[in-house]
């Protein structure tokens, strides 16, 4: 996974995040960009957190 974290110049930061992945598995195909957003809500919800203690 690659991400990119830029300071925008309104003070934002905006985050992208790549991701590849290769299933031979068509169950797995139809799971697998559900799961890596509820991941990544999931981080960014995380990194918030901690960012604001």
């Amino acid at each position: 996974m690659d991400s990119i974290f830029k300071r925008l110049d309104n003070g934002n930061i905006l985050l992208d995040f790549t991701e590849e992945i290769e299933t031979n598995n068509f169950i797995m195909k139809l799971f697998a960009k559900p799961y890596l957003k509820s991941q990544q809500k999931r981080y960014m919800k995380d990194l918030e957190k901690e960012l604001n203690k």
